[in-house]
């Protein structure tokens, strides 16, 4: 019990002491300095009202203004909103060396993943059945069919938060492979089918 209170004491000192080092300037953007200033990161909106993230390490990600409102709309105007969506990215980022990204959404309202720095593309979009699917430029392409949302990840389906995240996972998952297919869905058995490339199985 002990020790469990240390750790909780030492991570809310650490962790007030992190949200001390931000500031907002006049313009509402953030700054973020380490308290041995080997590290400087920026929060900063555009003139179309993208969220810029860039830091000292030479990373960039852009967030554009439809991808937030998806997210969730108040990180644009609310500035607590901003302040742990600004900690959360650092966290994310902090490691990283000229890591170049943009996150957007299509006139499709498809999602939209590019990196330059690597070289990658990728998207999640909904077709006419509205099976959710994921490709990129590396000639991968993963289907998650509508029965197979609804039962398994029914919160895709009626949160745009949770879809966000469900598509970075699957970049951070797959961004790697090469070729790879995959399907997700429910057989008449109510069972979980996937099947691809690399063999099926149901479960």
């Amino acid at each position: 019990m002990k020790i469990y209170l240390i750790v909780l004491i030492t991570f809310l000192i650490s962790n007030k002491n992190f949200s001390q080092n931000i500031q907002f300037d006049t313009s509402n953007d953030l700054i973020h300095e380490s308290q041995n200033l080997n590290y400087k990161a920026y929060l900063k909106k555009s003139i179309f009202d993208d969220l810029i993230f860039s830091d000292s390490n030479g990373n960039e990600i852009t967030f554009e203004k439809k991808y937030i409102e998806l997210k969730t709309g108040e990180i644009l105007n609310n500035l607590e909103s901003k302040l742990n969506f600004f900690k959360n990215i650092i966290h994310e980022y902090r490691y990283d060396n000229e890591y170049k990204a943009t996150y957007s959404v299509d006139i499709f309202d498809n999602l939209v993943y590019e990196s330059k720095s690597l070289d990658y593309k990728a998207y999640l979009e909904k077709n006419i059945f509205n099976d959710l699917i994921f490709s990129d430029n590396n000639d991968n392409k993963i289907t998650f069919e509508k029965k197979y949302i609804e039962q398994q990840a029914h919160e895709l389906s009626n949160n745009t938060e949770s879809k966000l995240d469900f598509f970075r996972n699957i970049i951070h998952e797959h961004s790697h492979d090469k070729e790879y297919k995959a399907t997700y869905s429910i057989d008449i058995f109510d069972k979980i089918k996937i099947q691809g490339n690399r063999g099926f199985k149901n479960q």
